[in-house]
């Protein structure tokens, strides 16, 4: 190993599944996006990997058979496969599209992953280690042979849910994933959300433009929603009852009522009533957030019981102890109330806010939640992690730093390979 606050970058293929990545950044970031070979080799580059090559799965139609939308995909996937392959370090895995779905991605990147790690082992491949953006449990096989081989494969994700920490990990922050996707410039993220939070609280009619007539990311009665979005230039998302319009259509004078959250991971949309204020199926509470108990996990106060307090899931960055955050309070007939997260009410400096990796080794171990590491340029600090998730002495991880004396922090990676 170098010195001691030395971490030199580790020469790494990384192999992407492209719509695995597209969905995670509309729950991280609320507007879809495809990753570019650039957007990877940056994205990556604070967690200390040097990536070298980038082999994307992109699934094309076969001929000229299949439904009209397949073809319209297909042919877009086909225009995105071109600006892949106008990088030198952008590679193709073909990936087979059907009416029913993607076929065989999963395949070629298992194939990718053995293939790669076999290129490691005999000493024909200039990388060190590989890097796998998805979190399809379908990978874990190959990504454990490759480990097998004693090659570092690493699964990279923006759901701290997708790894159980048995296996090396990156979680990318919301900075990481700004590099990863080519998106429309606007509110993003942390700063969407907040936008989100402050309308819903906000009663007033305007008219919202129609995007979608069918939104499958959120439903009601499990019927998918009308997508809609707010004038510019703001362009916040907001959701309607089924059948409420259609595409190029415009909701007059449409109130918000609340915010509407579908599955657990999903990014808030204000939910809109043709009359308002209305009962919602979702109130919204401002608390304060009292912990980071880890980058996806926050420690709060009670919405709605004083005195208690409620741990709830967050997207890596945003909220730290101090501020101030936008729950929704769920309630469905028949059952106690859940809560969840919607934003960070309070700004921060932009490395809290994004969620930035910085690089440190691991000095010592402080009981079983905490170790002391030191960064790349000499600063120490202390890390919390949950409990079976311990950093290894001795070794660099990828951390946030989530206080702004910049003395605290919460991992953001297994242990990296040395440099």
């Amino acid at each position: 190993m170098g010195g001691e606050h030395e971490h030199r970058p580790i020469p790494t293929v990384a192999i992407v599944d492209s719509r695995n990545v597209h969905g995670w950044t509309g729950r991280v970031l609320g507007r879809t996006g495809l990753p570019s070979v650039a957007g990877v080799v940056n994205a990556l580059a604070p967690y200390g990997f040097n990536v070298l090559d980038v082999h994307v799965a992109i699934a094309i139609a076969s001929g000229h058979g299949g439904t009209e939308r397949v073809q319209r995909q297909s042919d877009g996937n086909k225009v995105y496969r071109a600006r892949v392959l106008d990088d030198p370090r952008g590679h193709h895995l073909h990936g087979e599209l059907r009416t029913t779905g993607e076929k065989r991605v999963d395949v070629v990147c298992a194939v990718e992953i053995c293939r790669q790690a076999h290129r490691i082992v005999s000493g024909v491949s200039e990388h060190r280690a590989i890097c796998v953006l998805s979190h399809d449990t379908d990978l874990i096989p190959a990504l454990d042979y490759a480990r097998s081989l004693g090659v570092a494969a690493f699964i990279v994700t923006a759901d701290g849910r997708s790894s159980d920490g048995s296996r090396p990990w990156l979680l990318l922050g919301e900075a990481a994933m700004r590099d990863l996707v080519d998106v429309a410039p606007g509110h993003l993220g942390n700063d969407l959300r907040r936008a989100v939070a402050h309308y819903a609280q906000t009663p007033r009619a305007e008219d919202w433009y129609v995007e979608s007539e069918h939104d499958p990311k959120h439903r009601v009665d499990g019927q998918m929603m009308v997508r809609a979005l707010s004038q510019a230039p703001l362009r916040i998302p907001g959701v309607a009852a089924p059948g409420a319009g259609r595409v190029g259509a415009v909701l007059r004078q449409w109130w918000p009522v609340g915010v509407h959250l579908d599955r657990t991971d999903s990014f808030p949309y204000v939910l809109l009533a043709s009359q308002g204020p209305a009962r919602s199926s979702s109130a919204l509470h401002n608390v304060k957030a009292l912990a980071r108990v880890s980058a996806t996990r926050l420690l709060v106060d009670h919405p709605t019981r004083r005195g208690a307090r409620l741990a709830i899931d967050v997207p890596p960055g945003g909220a730290v102890a101090g501020a101030t955050v936008c729950v929704a309070e769920i309630r469905v007939p028949g059952m106690a109330p859940t809560f969840r997260y919607v934003a960070n009410m309070t700004k921060h400096e932009p490395a809290v806010e994004f969620g930035f990796a910085v690089l440190a080794r691991v000095r010592s171990a402080r009981g079983p939640r905490a170790s002391v590491v030191v960064t790349d340029i000499g600063h120490e600090l202390l890390v919390r992690h949950p409990a079976g998730r311990n950093l290894t002495v001795g070794a660099w991880h990828a951390v946030w730093i989530v206080d702004a004396a910049g003395t605290e922090a919460v991992p953001l990676s297994s242990a990296l390979p040395d440099p």
